[in-house]
C-alpha cells in the first residue's frame, strides 16, 4: 500500500515499493502562513520580510507559492545525470518537473553515516538542508542523498565530485 508524506513544504512525497513519486507542491496561502508564524514569534511582519527575504519581488513570491517544488524536482533529475558518482538516490524520470519518479532509499543512516559520507562542509553552502538525517537514506548498502533538490546542493556536490561533467 503507497505511503503519503504530506510533511514537506515544496512536494507531496509517494511512497509505492521501490519508487518514490514526489509531486510539486503549489501552496498558495504558504507566505501568508509564514507571515503570520513570523508575527506569533513577536517580530514586525515587516522587519520579518526585510530579514528574511532581503529582496523581497515578484519572483520571490513565484517562488514561494508555486515554482520551488517544480525547481527541486527539476534540480533533481538534472543533478543525478550531471554527478552520476555522487551518493544521489537516482532520479529515473521527470514529467516537466511537476513529478518526479525516483529510487526509494529505506531509513537507517545516522547523523555519523551523514558525515562520513558528505565530510566537512560549509553549512551556508547547504543553509536550505537542515536535517540530514531526514535527507538520506540507504540504497543498495549505502548512504546516500535521498532529497537533493534545495538550491545549494550543486555547489556541493561540484566541489567534492569534480569529474561530474
Amino acid at each position: 500500500m503507497p505511503y503519503i508524506n504530506r510533511k514537506g513544504t515544496t512536494r507531496l512525497v509517494v511512497l509505492v515499493g521501490p519508487y518514490v513519486l514526489k509531486f510539486a507542491r503549489v501552496r498558495i496561502f504558504f507566505p501568508f502562513v509564514r507571515i503570520l508564524a513570523w508575527h506569533r514569534e513577536g517580530q514586525m511582519v515587516a522587519t520579518a520580510i526585510r530579514e528574511k527575504h532581503r529582496e523581497f519581488s515578484f519572483k520571490d513570491i513565484l517562488h514561494i507559492l508555486f515554482l520551488a517544488g517544480l525547481q527541486a524536482n527539476l534540480r533533481e533529475y538534472r543533478l543525478c545525470r550531471k554527478y552520476p558518482l555522487a551518493p544521489l538516490a537516482w532520479t529515473y524520470a521527470t514529467l516537466g518537473g511537476w513529478i518526479n519518479i525516483q529510487r526509494r532509499g529505506m531509513e537507517g543512516c545516522t547523523g555519523q553515516d551523514a558525515h562520513s559520507l558528505l565530510g566537512p562542509f560549509d553549512p551556508n553552502i547547504l543553509r536550505s538542508v537542515d536535517a540530514w538525517e531526514h535527507n538520506l537514506g540507504i540504497i543498495e548498502g549505502k548512504c546516500c542523498l535521498i532529497d537533493y533538490g534545495a538550491p545549494g546542493v550543486e555547489e556541493f556536490l561540484k566541489e567534492r565530485y569534480s569529474c561530474a561533467k
